[in-house]
């Protein structure tokens, strides 16, 4: 399969780089026995207008690459998880999403329609821009894995807090984030992202799963 933007090759036209960092989390419930699972973000190749990011699931061996703009939203993505027979490429193109390849063991050529706010294959990633920039909200557009189906979302900074993220208090910026107009009482999410730099550090979602830092290099 061809993709659709080859990201080697916006790496090689990116200029300059910067040091990168890998950041490793837990996946856990609050149910006892249960037994945690890990992930990792990988961030680097960062020039003056682009940055590649790798997130990869270690139990399963998911695995997506993107290709963002400075201010952490989308440009392209590479979706790769072999358990669930998904193998695509994903590009934006001014209000249009370009998805093409395997999901869920379907092949897919979809084209679909947003318009200019930002998208966000992973809110924990996109979102950490804005949590840098003070704003107080913002618009985003993301999909849902399993159909690909598009949401228009909307993020809240809801201020300090201070959390204790792997045995450390850790002053964070609260972020909620959901559904827009009538639809927000139907799906919401908490993450939370250190104040210092922007980075997800903890998020709490639907059905008591948490994901939470625990190294980062």
């Amino acid at each position: 399969m061809k993709p659709l933007i080859t990201l080697l090759a916006l790496f090689l036209m990116s200029g300059s780089v910067h040091a990168e960092k890998t950041l490793f989390y837990k996946v856990y419930k609050e149910k006892a026995g249960v037994p945690p699972t890990e992930m990792s973000i990988h961030i680097g190749n960062l020039a003056s207008d682009r940055i590649l990011a790798q997130w990869k699931g270690k139990a399963n061996g998911d695995k997506v690459e993107h290709v963002l703009s400075s201010d952490y939203a989308v440009r392209s993505w590479n979706v790769s998880d072999p358990k669930r027979e998904t193998e695509y490429v994903g590009e934006r193109k001014g209000d249009h999403l370009l998805i093409k390849g395997r999901n869920r063991g379907k092949e897919i050529d979809k084209r679909i329609n947003i318009d200019g706010h930002p998208f966000f294959f992973h809110p924990a990633l996109g979102l950490s821009e804005f949590v840098r920039s003070g704003e107080k909200s913002q618009e985003f557009w993301t999909l849902r894995p399993d159909n690909l189906s598009e949401y228009k979302m909307k993020a809240e900074n809801q201020g300090t807090e201070t959390i204790v993220v792997n045995g450390e208090q850790i002053e964070t910026m609260r972020v909620k984030w959901g559904l827009t107009g009538m639809l927000s009482s139907f799906f919401s999410q908490t993450f939370w992202f250190r104040k210092s730099d922007g980075v997800f550090v903890k998020s709490k979602v639907a059905r008591g799963m948490f994901t939470e830092l625990v190294n980062e290099q």
